[in-house]
């Protein structure tokens, strides 16, 4: 098992074939190092040719990520259980929670456009103000329980995917 900030010798490999592993997300930096949320391992990064728990991030969750996205800053957005979503940007990280707006529940989908930020949870949507999440309120609230997709066009809809099906905000 790899430990927090030492580089896993992990191979992309045998990561990538699925052989043991249970891939939950992946995203990709524009560097071209790809961040992994493995099943009870936990995320890794892999960059110049090793792993690195958390990227070596000592500020992110030592549990593996629900969903991840990447937004036009090239930050990474990592999305946990228990009401937590960690960004990765440049040399720093942050995990927001609760007090920073978000739902007392899991966060189960990241969507990114540009530099709008929307995070699904078991019970809506929620959209980043570029300092806390902000709920978001439509008639039907059912619509938006148990989101595992979002997607912003370039006209600024928002469709979602979840357990009552797709949605379309606009």
């Amino acid at each position: 098992m790899c430990e927090l900030n030492t580089r896993c010798p992990v191979p992309v490999a045998l990561l990538l074939a699925g052989l043991g592993f249970d891939t939950q997300a992946l995203v990709r930096e524009r560097s071209g190092a790809l961040w992994s949320s493995i099943a009870r391992r936990g995320v890794f990064r892999h960059a110049n040719g090793q792993w690195q728990k958390n990227g070596g991030f000592t500020e992110l969750p030592q549990q593996a990520a629900i969903a991840m996205a990447i937004d036009a800053q090239d930050r990474i957005w990592l999305a946990y259980a228990n009401a937590r979503v960690g960004v990765v940007a440049g040399a720093r990280a942050r995990v927001f929670g609760v007090a920073d707006g978000l739902p007392d529940e899991n966060i189960t989908a990241i969507g990114t456009r540009g530099d709008h930020v929307w995070l699904g949870s078991e019970s809506g949507l929620h959209w980043f103000d570029g300092a806390r999440f902000v709920a978001i309120r439509v008639r039907n609230a059912g619509a938006l329980r148990g989101l595992w997709g979002i997607v912003e066009t370039a006209t600024g809809e928002v469709w979602t995917a979840g357990i009552t099906g797709i949605a379309r905000l606009t």
